[in-house]
């Protein structure tokens, strides 16, 4: 896979990413939470894999930040799907 191709889906995994947690918060405001879980749950595997896709040799300081802030989304979707918390 080119590099072009790797960046063309980071940009598709947020993409998706945005749009999953998007429909979570709207069906939690909504208080549907089967439907909240199922996109929270689907984030939250998006997330898993951004974490999972990084470089930490190749990417140094960047690949560090990145890890730190995907387990820090990745820890509050749980919490919120835990908790019902929109605000998460």
């Amino acid at each position: 896979m080119s590099t072009v191709d790797q960046r063309k889906l980071i940009v598709m995994l947020y993409d998706g990413a945005i749009k999953f947690l998007t429909i979570a918060t709207d069906k939690m405001a909504r208080k549907d939470s089967y439907e909240a879980h199922r996109n929270l749950i689907r984030g939250k595997s998006i997330i898993a894999e951004l974490l999972g896709s990084l470089n930490m040799e190749a990417g140094g300081e960047i690949a560090r930040n990145l890890q730190r802030l995907y387990t820090y989304m990745f820890n509050e979707l749980i919490d919120a799907n835990l908790n019902n918390d929109i605000e998460r």
